[in-house]
């Protein structure tokens, strides 16, 4: 994980990665149960990380947000907003990760 940020109420969380990128035309599929973006003999993920992510978040009332643009360079950016509990605003403890 690069980061957490507290926001007032809202928890943002990023996490980058130096991969090859992922193209337009795929940014929505990845987020979709069982998807990957290469063949399952190719991979080891099942295609459920990023869907399962993306629901929880969705379920929160949050969003997870994907940066990436391979032909301008390599890795992705992925954002997770959630918003807090008015309670846990306060005292949420924040740490970045190295």
């Amino acid at each position: 994980m690069d980061g957490a940020v507290q926001l007032p109420l809202t928890l943002v969380l990023t996490v980058r990665d130096d991969g090859p990128g992922i193209e337009l035309r795929h940014q929505q599929k990845i987020f979709e149960l069982f998807q990957t973006l290469k063949p399952r003999d190719e991979v080891e993920g099942s295609g459920l990380g990023l869907a399962i992510v993306s629901k929880l978040a969705a379920h929160q009332k949050g969003k997870v947000t994907l940066f990436s643009d391979p032909d301008k360079g390599r890795g992705a950016t992925f954002v997770v907003e959630l918003p807090l509990a008015p309670q846990a605003h306060q005292s949420l403890p924040v740490a970045a990760a190295a």
